[in-house]
């Protein structure tokens, strides 16, 4: 199989500088909240909050607590799916690293393997529609105001996949995709087969 992959030098670049993956996210995120939010409060109505002074001193803060706890076993989670729909993709557990990318603020999970730009896809947007699309869609059916705030949390944390979703639909499915190992994003095989 190695002479099947293609050389180094067939290998181009599909990467965005953090600032251009910044703008379409931060949009997204402002399109995803009235998306969302509008349609639960025309529902639903407006979540109620009961806040009891002086108590509320102590359950604020241990709601943002153990909100940053669910977030922070989120991510890890989102990742650990990447990597389980990487494997099932054909990539080799000892190949897939995982890390935190700290000057960009970016968790992510890595493979130096190609895989198809269809396998590829996949891998990016199982996290978002497992963690993201179905609790949102719950909380909204339901009236469960924090399902579609995990929900919605969890799509704003998947926007810098599916940033790349789009940057890959041009591509044939068929066509050879790998990590790129120090960018965000990918490379992709320039040579016809």
């Amino acid at each position: 199989m190695p002479d099947l992959l293609p050389s180094e030098a067939a290998w181009r670049d599909l990467t965005l500088p953090l600032d251009a993956l910044l703008r379409p996210v931060l949009r997204w995120t402002v399109y995803l909240g009235v998306l969302l939010f509008v349609p639960y409060v025309l529902v639903w109505g407006w979540p109620a909050i009961h806040l009891d002074w002086p108590s509320a001193l102590l359950t604020v803060p241990a709601g943002v607590a153990g909100f940053v706890a669910v977030y922070a076993v989120s991510a890890v989670l989102h990742e650990g799916l990447h990597a389980l729909v990487m494997v099932t993709a054909g990539v080799p557990w000892r190949s897939i690293r995982f890390g935190v990318r700290w000057r960009d603020g970016v968790a992510y999970v890595h493979t130096d393997r190609p895989m198809t730009a269809r396998a590829y896809r996949v891998v990016l947007a199982v996290p978002g529609l497992l963690q993201g699309v179905l609790p949102a869609l719950a909380g909204l059916f339901y009236g469960n105001g924090w399902l579609l705030l995990y929900g919605y949390v969890m799509l704003v944390s998947s926007l810098g996949d599916a940033v790349m979703l789009r940057l890959l639909a041009p591509l044939d499915g068929a066509t050879l995709v790998r990590d790129h190992p120090t960018e965000l994003g990918c490379q992709v095989d320039g040579v016809a087969r």
